[in-house]
C-alpha cells in the first residue's frame, strides 16, 4: 500500500480499508470514521444505542445493572400456565425455585457468597428454609424430622453452616484415629457412639466431613443442641 502524498486523515481511512475491511465514509473529521466503524456515537460520554436486527443477540435486552436490583429484590416472572402435571412440579414450586435461584445470583455477584450448587437434595432444603424460601414445617415433613430436630438442624445451619448442620442431621461413627484424638484432646476415656464419641461429661464429639469439629450437648426438650464447632479439636474441648 502507498502512502507517500497522502494526508493523515487519508491514510488512517485507508488502513482502516485495509486491516478490518469496513466500509469508511469519508469525512474531513477522521473521527467520526471510528465511531462509524465502533458504532459509538460521536460523543464518547453517550450511551451506544442499538436496535434489533443490527447483529447484536442483546439488543431489546436489560443491561446487567438494570437486572440486578430486580434480581436481588426477587421479583421474578411466574409461569403463565402450570406446567404438564407428569413433571411433578407446580407453577407455583417453579417461582419459589426462581426466586431462590435469583436471589442466590445476586447474593453471588454482591458479596461473593457460595452458589450453593454443591450442596445435596437434603442440605440444600436446610438452605432454603433459612434463607426464608421454605417453611420449617415443610422441611421436618420433606426430611421426616419432628419439629424440634429440624429446629435444631435449622440453629445448627444458621450457627455453623453446611458441616455443622450435616453433622447434626446425619452423623456417622468415628474412626479409630478420630477417637483416638479425642481421648488425646480431651485427657479422657472416651466411649464410641454411632453418631460420635460421648464424653464424660455426656456431652458429643462429632466430625464433618469437612474436617470441622462439633460439640453437642443433650437437651431433654430438643435432644442433641449445637455448642460449639471448632477447626481445631483442643479449642473445642
Amino acid at each position: 500500500m502507498t502512502v507517500r502524498g497522502l494526508d493523515p486523515a487519508s491514510v488512517v481511512s485507508e488502513l482502516r480499508r485495509s486491516s478490518l475491511d469496513v466500509p469508511v465514509t469519508e469525512s474531513a473529521d477522521p473521527g467520526a470514521g471510528a465511531s462509524a466503524i465502533l458504532g459509538r456515537p460521536d460523543d464518547p460520554t453517550a450511551p451506544v444505542r442499538r436496535t434489533r436486527g443490527d447483529g447484536d443477540p442483546t439488543a431489546g435486552l436489560d443491561t446487567f445493572h438494570q437486572l440486578l436490583p430486580r434480581v436481588a429484590s426477587g421479583r421474578v416472572i411466574a409461569p403463565a400456565t402450570e406446567p404438564p402435571a407428569g413433571l411433578g412440579v407446580s407453577a407455583e414450586g417453579i417461582e419459589r425455585l426462581a426466586r431462590d435461584a435469583a436471589a442466590r445470583a445476586a447474593a453471588m455477584l454482591q458479596s461473593g457468597a457460595p452458589s450453593g450448587l454443591d450442596l445435596d437434595d437434603e442440605l440444600d432444603l436446610v438452605r432454603r428454609c433459612v434463607d426464608g424460601q421454605l417453611a420449617a414445617v415443610e422441611l421436618a415433613e420433606r426430611l421426616k424430622l419432628s419439629a424440634d430436630e429440624a429446629a435444631t438442624v435449622l440453629s445448627a445451619f444458621a450457627q455453623g453452616g453446611v458441616a455443622v448442620a450435616d453433622v447434626v442431621l446425619r452423623p456417622r461413627r468415628l474412626d479409630e484415629a478420630e477417637l483416638a484424638s479425642v481421648e488425646a484432646a480431651s485427657g479422657q476415656a472416651v466411649r464410641s457412639r454411632s453418631t460420635g464419641a460421648l464424653l464424660a461429661s455426656g456431652d458429643q464429639i462429632r466430625r464433618a466431613s469437612t474436617g470441622v469439629w462439633v460439640r453437642l450437648r443433650f437437651d431433654e426438650a430438643s435432644g442433641w443442641v449445637v455448642c460449639g464447632a471448632e477447626r481445631e479439636l483442643h479449642d473445642l474441648l
